[in-house]
């Protein structure tokens, strides 16, 4: 069995588009991502998408600019960290999705209107934003499967469902 940890952070020297998420949110966090431990690197590996596409990263270098605030804790078998670890691996270096993050907003005001749209600018994985893509982590590990497509969700309306789902807190 291994440990794959969902996390949400904010960025250590704020930013108006951090703020924004933040305040949209209603969430102390902008930003969600993956974290894998490597014992025979003896690294933590940060698995994020971030304004420069989706891409690994060591947590010291993650940790300079950007505070954790929340991590949950998935227990997966080999087998389903095996087709996780390639799903990531084949998605590294995917463009960052700006314009799924403006069609995300439109499907919450949409929601709030009553009507219950699909992003319009979802592109399968041409493109991803942070919570897409730690939402389509979670969608191929079995049993972890999101009730909310992927391309739409927000890191606010993953944490809760991380929650919803009973997935242990560990910070």
């Amino acid at each position: 069995m291994r440990q794959v940890i969902i996390g949400f952070s904010r960025p250590k020297h704020m930013k108006f588009y951090a703020k924004l998420i933040m305040l949209l949110d209603k969430a102390p966090f902008n930003h969600a991502y993956l974290k894998f431990s490597s014992e025979s690197l003896e690294r933590e590996i940060i698995y994020q998408a971030i304004g420069k596409g989706v891409e690994f990263r060591g947590r010291t270098l993650f940790e300079t600019k950007t505070q954790p605030v929340m991590e949950y804790k998935l227990i997966v078998s080999e087998d389903q960290y095996k087709k996780l670890m390639q799903f990531c691996i084949d998605n590294a270096g995917i463009p960052y999705g700006m314009l799924q993050i403006f069609g995300a907003c439109i499907v919450k005001i949409a929601a709030k209107l009553g009507k219950d749209i699909k992003n319009p600018f979802d592109n399968g994985l041409y493109g991803a934003f942070c919570s897409e893509i730690a939402a389509r982590c979670l969608n191929i590990i079995e049993g972890h499967e999101l009730i909310k497509d992927a391309e739409s969700i927000t890191p606010r309306e993953l944490q809760l469902v991380l929650e919803m789902k009973g997935v242990e807190r560990v910070l």
